[in-house]
């Protein structure tokens, strides 16, 4: 019974943290856009390769 609780609370714990995540997304990309200026291209081109970067990295 107490690992089925510590279960419950690691799934709580894990879906909380990726809302989080979820919810500064948006923010990261207007932060991102505001930094390279208001150049599509050149946003696009900088986004792309942080993605790139950042792949498969989740901190």
């Amino acid at each position: 019974m107490a690992s089925l609780l510590d279960s419950g609370r690691r799934l709580r714990l894990v879906a909380a943290e990726l809302n989080h995540r979820a919810e500064n997304a948006p923010a990261t990309v207007q932060a991102l856009q505001t930094a390279r200026g208001p150049c599509p291209v050149r946003f696009s081109t900088a986004f792309s390769a942080r993605l790139l970067t950042g792949r498969g990295r989740m901190n």
